[in-house]
């Protein structure tokens, strides 16, 4: 369900889970009242409401660590992408500073950044590495690899190329590291039964205008906290997703030249 919940748009996310939460919240007590036929009871109902509002501060405080920890790696996920397209492009001008042998291989390196655009970004967060780009970049090594240099001039920038490429691979890697990092289902499942607890608490409060409006704003504010965690968990996927804007720069820079 979580990983539904991630695929949906924005104010659909936000629609179906504030108002599935708001509308079982008010529910709640009139189900135990009327189709139950369970009648308030004094001391029981008050100490209910007071326990709703005890969980209710429980489930806010989780559910802000776990919108800071899925915002941190948002910003990790666009930083490793920046440095990945700042490596594609530093390799690529390394090659235009060397002779034919260097310049022949910007045609591949174009290649893996366009294939890495088109066919690898958004299964990042799988862990599926594009085939496309993975041939790509094996060409580019390849043909580095075969460069024959003349003179101390050529071998510096070999080096120098070489010193990139690996930094290249690096940055591809480091990109699959941070899209792997969510939110553990475990973590789901608690906030969820914390859910189930605040329901229960609230079918037993006092079914009074007043307190169960009071209920349904608390809850509302809790789902629409809960959308953003589940819109935000996961960096290269999902709406909010981190978009390879700075490669795409460096794509038009390269094919430029």
């Amino acid at each position: 369900m979580i990983d539904w919940l991630h695929t949906l748009d924005g104010l659909a996310n936000f629609g179906i889970v504030i108002g599935a939460l708001v509308v079982v919240v008010i529910a709640a007590p009139f189900v135990r009242r009327h189709v139950l036929r369970i009648r308030d009871f004094g001391m029981i109902s008050s100490g209910a409401a007071d326990g709703f509002r005890i969980v209710a501060g429980f489930v806010a405080f989780v559910m802000s660590m776990s919108l800071t920890q899925v915002e941190t790696a948002k910003r990790n996920a666009e930083d490793v992408s920046t440095r990945e397209a700042s490596a594609i492009g530093g390799l690529d001008r390394s090659l235009f500073r060397g002779g034919p042998q260097f310049v022949a291989v910007h045609g591949d390196l174009l290649v893996y950044a366009h294939a890495l655009v088109a066919d690898e970004w958004q299964a990042t967060g799988k862990s599926d590495r594009s085939t496309v780009a993975t041939a790509a970049i094996m060409r580019v090594a390849d043909r580095i690899m075969a460069i024959k240099t003349d003179g101390a001039r050529e071998e510096t920038i070999w080096s120098d190329v070489n010193h990139q490429l690996n930094d290249v691979l690096a940055q591809r890697d480091a990109r699959f590291g941070v899209g792997q990092i969510r939110l553990p289902a475990l973590l789901y499942r608690a906030i969820l039964a914390l859910f189930g607890v605040m329901l229960m608490f609230a079918a037993f409060a006092e079914a009074r205008l007043e307190r169960v409006v009071l209920m349904a704003g608390i809850m509302a504010a809790l789902g629409m906290v809960f959308s953003l965690v589940t819109l935000l968990d996961g960096p290269f996927s999902g709406v909010f997703r981190v978009e390879p804007e700075a490669l795409r720069q460096v794509i038009a820079q390269m094919s430029a030249r």
